[in-house]
């Protein structure tokens, strides 16, 4: 473990020892730990080979957050900013390691967004809702924890509701 947390490995080291892993060789326990440290830094060092080895990052938060967009009832044609799965700014600056969202927008100005959100690679993903409910008004922030997300569906999916019913 401690080889590979050094930072020392090739890229073909890293993906060589991942290849190689045994389930059974290890506890499960040990398994996960060994995966993740060879994910971690591929994903740090070799990004290009991690999404090779690995997928996307962001995969399973497309996925779930497409999922959800897919089971909500609105119509969709009211929606000004696309019913897509976007990535955030902070993603794209770098400053987070997983940052997507979904957001309505409709003719009034009212807008609300779903960003799930995780800020380095050990860190929780977390789920934020945002909440502006005219063109001028202060933007209220909701914060969820990863065990909280479907709370926080719940809560974009009441005031989505809300803001349909407007059009």
């Amino acid at each position: 473990m401690a080889s590979i947390l050094s930072g020392r490995n090739t890229e073909a080291q890293l993906i060589s020892l991942y290849r190689k892993l045994e389930p059974g060789k290890f506890s499960p326990s040990d398994h996960n730990d060994i995966v993740r440290a060879l994910e971690k830094q591929l994903r740090d060092r070799f990004p290009r080979a991690a999404n090779r080895v690995f997928g996307a990052k962001d995969k399973d938060v497309v996925e779930s957050l497409e999922l959800f967009v897919a089971l909500l009832d609105f119509d969709p044609t009211t929606n000004k900013l696309g019913n897509h799965v976007k990535t955030g700014g902070g993603r794209i600056r770098g400053e987070c390691y997983i940052q997507n969202y979904i957001s309505y927008k409709n003719q009034q100005g009212q807008k609300v967004e779903l960003l799930l959100e995780q800020k380095t690679f050990e860190s929780e993903l977390m789920a934020y809702v945002y909440d502006r409910s005219s063109k001028g008004a202060e933007v209220s922030i909701s914060s969820y924890t990863f065990a909280e997300i479907d709370e926080a569906k719940q809560h974009y999916n009441r005031v989505l509701q809300c803001y349909c019913d407007k059009n």
